[in-house]
């Protein structure tokens, strides 16, 4: 049996070399492909082939979501894998919706990434130990908050800012325009009934959704 033929997608370039090389030591996985954005991804698959795509949630261009449904669709026999700082849901849900069998958070050990792709290679389903404890999240009182009526790009910047990124931090983070994150932002308080940042980063903390170590001094 040949080693996993992993492609990485992933917008930030120390990511992919710090999975690639984690990856090379594994006698079970090889890497053959890094790939920047979601049309790098679907541009490699017409005319190669891989095994599992190790995919990040939040890439410039696509949603990880979106890219994982178009990939289950024209490439079925691709399994996906995200691995991910956004490790709650809506996120996880809608990822394996469309068609994910794992989902790993970027605060995981470097072992559940290799146990993780082991676990899809084998077509079986595989959530990392974060990302089951943040599912673990009473649905009722995640409705109760508001959170579930965001959309994803309102719920990515409501991440950001929660973090202590700020406006301009926030549009940098998720590769859009600042104007563009005032108008989530302004969408997402007034959803939520909040004021302002800080009281989203309480929100955060109050029901798990970021750590102490998330925020950004």
């Amino acid at each position: 049996m040949h080693p996993a033929r992993i492609m990485l997608v992933d917008d930030h370039p120390i990511v992919r070399e710090g999975f690639q090389r984690l990856l090379s030591l594994n006698e079970h996985s090889t890497v053959v492909a890094e790939q920047g954005n979601a049309q790098q991804a679907l541009e490699f698959l017409t005319e190669n082939q891989c095994d599992i795509a190790v995919i990040d949630y939040a890439l410039p261009d696509m949603h990880g979501s979106e890219l994982i449904r178009q990939i289950s669709k024209l490439h079925p026999a691709v399994k996906c894998l995200v691995v991910s700082m956004y490790d709650n849901d809506p996120f996880v849900s809608r990822a394996i919706d469309a068609g994910a069998l794992g989902y790993i958070s970027k605060r995981c050990a470097a072992d559940e990434l290799l146990e993780g792709i082991a676990t899809v290679s084998a077509g079986e389903t595989y959530l990392s130990s974060d990302v089951i404890k943040n599912l673990k999240f009473n649905d009722k009182q995640y409705r109760a908050t508001g959170l579930a009526t965001l959309s994803e790009r309102e719920y990515e910047t409501f991440i950001q800012l929660a973090r202590g990124l700020g406006v301009k931090g926030a549009a940098k983070a998720l590769n859009v325009a600042t104007k563009t994150i005032h108008s989530h932002r302004a969408n997402l308080l007034a959803k939520l009934e909040l004021q302002n940042d800080f009281q989203l980063l309480q929100l955060a903390l109050k029901h798990g959704i970021l750590a102490f170590t998330d925020i950004v001094c």
